[in-house]
């Protein structure tokens, strides 16, 4: 007979016979689709670091108004920006990702 080993959660090997019903039942998913179910499953925490990103993001343009060009704070507060500005471009590409998702199945 023809197996299949498979790796099970608690370390040890099932051997799993490739003609077997269960196994063309099993879902195939690719890397990428595995990455995005896993991330997809976090979408709630996504939100509030969206969230957070749009309330600090805030925060940073109020301090860049207030302070004055050229010190060190105000570099300081572009940076954050930056990088706030990145943080909110990801999480906002992968929210719209899992709810296109979402929304083929």
């Amino acid at each position: 007979m023809d197996f299949i080993r498979m790796p099970l959660e608690n370390g040890y090997e099932s051997r799993i016979d490739r003609k077997s019903p269960s196994l063309s039942s099993l879902p195939t998913m690719n890397t990428g689709d595995r990455f995005w179910k896993l991330l997809c499953d976090y979408r709630q925490l996504l939100r509030y670091l969206f969230a957070l990103a749009v309330a600090l993001a805030v925060l940073t343009v109020i301090s860049i108004a207030v302070t004055e060009r050229g010190t060190a704070e105000y570099v300081i507060s572009v940076f954050n920006l930056s990088v706030l500005a990145l943080v909110f471009v990801l999480v906002g590409y992968c929210l719209r990702r899992c709810s296109k998702r979402k929304e083929r199945t």
